[in-house]
């Protein structure tokens, strides 16, 4: 029993390094809040140091993984529109290796 419940645990361990190993550059995830229509990408402000004169509401946050920074850039701001945000506020941005950049950020809009 012990011996089979070790190879299930080993062959479940192996299957998701898989499934991890292939998940790679062109990516997208976005987890939302709320239900809001969508916005223009375009119109997505990323935040830098200044904030808007509005009270801000989370509409999602973001995960893009591509190429560059500046594709990737714009990849978030596009998903960020689908839940409706006005404003990118990144968080993090990480170069995994060669032609490999993943950006994780907050979307942000106006209360109303």
């Amino acid at each position: 029993m012990r011996k089979e419940l070790a190879r299930a645990a080993s062959v479940a361990a192996l299957s998701l390094s898989v499934l991890c190993a292939c998940s790679g550059v062109g990516t997208s995830t976005q987890t939302s809040y709320g239900f809001y229509p969508p916005s223009e990408p375009a119109g997505v402000k990323v935040l830098t140091a200044e904030i808007p004169d509005c009270n801000l509401e989370k509409t999602g946050d973001v995960m893009v993984r591509e190429t560059d920074e500046a594709t990737a850039t714009k990849e978030a701001r596009r998903v960020a529109a689908q839940s409706g945000a006005e404003y990118l506020q990144i968080q993090a941005i990480r170069q995994n290796g060669p032609n490999d950049v993943t950006i994780h950020a907050l979307a942000f809009r106006c209360k109303r």
